[in-house]
């Protein structure tokens, strides 16, 4: 794992939390034992999966799709979709997309680019419980395992979550960072962001807020979308 930046000035450094009354307190403490499984484990098996049920090595059982509607119907409606992903009218492919998946919920594709949609609209809530949908269904484990690091962001962002290691943490919010921006962006300093790097602005949630925003206004959650309808079959 990678060194962490360092921490921004006038925040709690990595390892403190800052409590009610302005003290530091430190993070929840380990046993011998449990910092070891912390050590020894990749942070997919201590964090990411919980939407995806993933287990380490093992593939996911999905269930078969049970359309109510016939093949043609189901063609017809994702040309359509396909169609309004590539002339970029994303007002009427959420509307398609919600259509599609009123009649075949267990279409995966479709719940990954309603919720990248959702997420560019800042819908978080309905962003969240679409990439879960879509975690749940992904027939492909790196697929599932990405989704929950936007998962795991947006539960951060709105200030819940599980309680992890710091370092845990960092990974996971970096792990988010590569997997929906530009190779190199989150690691510019940014004007937006008082001068710090989306890297380090991520670790509290002001910063995350808007960093969100930013890659918002790249429009990668949007070609995210696209690319998720271009693969439906």
């Amino acid at each position: 794992m990678t060194a962490a930046p360092g921490p921004r000035q006038g925040a709690p450094a990595r390892g403190t939390r800052a409590s009610g009354s302005g003290q530091r307190v430190g993070p929840p403490q380990q046993t011998g034992e449990e910092a070891a499984q912390v050590d020894q484990r990749h942070y997919r098996t201590v964090y990411v999966g919980r939407h995806s049920k993933w287990e380490p090595d093992e593939p996911g059982l999905r269930p078969d799709p049970e359309p109510d509607f016939t093949p043609e119907e189901r063609g017809r409606l994702l040309g359509e979709i396909q169609a309004a992903a590539r002339a970029r009218k994303f007002t009427l492919m959420e509307s398609l997309l919600r259509r599609l998946l009123a009649v075949d919920e267990h279409c995966a594709e479709a719940w990954y680019g309603l919720g990248m949609l959702l997420l560019q609209d800042g819908s978080l809530e309905e962003a969240y419980d679409s990439l879960s949908e879509y975690a749940m269904l992904a027939g492909v484990r790196e697929a599932a395992e990405k989704v929950e690091l936007a998962l795991f962001f947006l539960e951060r962002l709105a200030g819940g979550g599980d309680e992890l290691p710091y370092e845990i943490q960092d990974e996971l919010e970096e792990g988010f960072l590569a997997a929906f921006s530009e190779p190199g962006w989150s690691d510019v300093p940014r004007a937006a962001l008082k001068g710090l790097t989306p890297r380090e602005a991520v670790r509290d949630r002001e910063g995350k807020r808007q960093v969100l925003k930013l890659m918002r206004d790249k429009g990668w959650f949007l070609d995210a979308a696209v690319q998720a309808v271009e693969g439906v079959g």
